[in-house]
């Protein structure tokens, strides 16, 4: 008969368990969608939210600034004065 006293036992427990749920969902991470699935989503976002997503990115001020007015001049609308300032400024 093996005696195990509580503290081995509960050490046993916790690694096994451990074990488990890391081996149960190691490679099981969701892949994300491909570019064109990401670009779909992306061009259905209403364009203020679009325009949001640019300027928080660590673009230059210049590549922001313009990929807006692009955005913008595409959709035949104009660009919100206050949208471009603060271009230069990661968030």
């Amino acid at each position: 008969m093996i005696i195990i006293n509580k503290s081995a036992a509960v050490l046993f427990f916790l690694c096994t368990a451990g074990c488990l749920l890391v081996g149960c969902n190691a490679g099981m991470a969701p892949s994300g969608g491909s570019p064109e699935e990401v670009k779909s989503a992306f061009d259905k976002l209403p364009i203020e939210e679009r325009a949001k997503s640019i300027m928080s990115s660590p673009a230059t001020a210049e590549f922001k600034a313009q990929r807006i007015k692009e955005m913008y001049a595409k959709e035949g609308k104009e660009v919100p004065p206050d949208l471009l300032k603060g271009a230069g400024t990661a968030h």
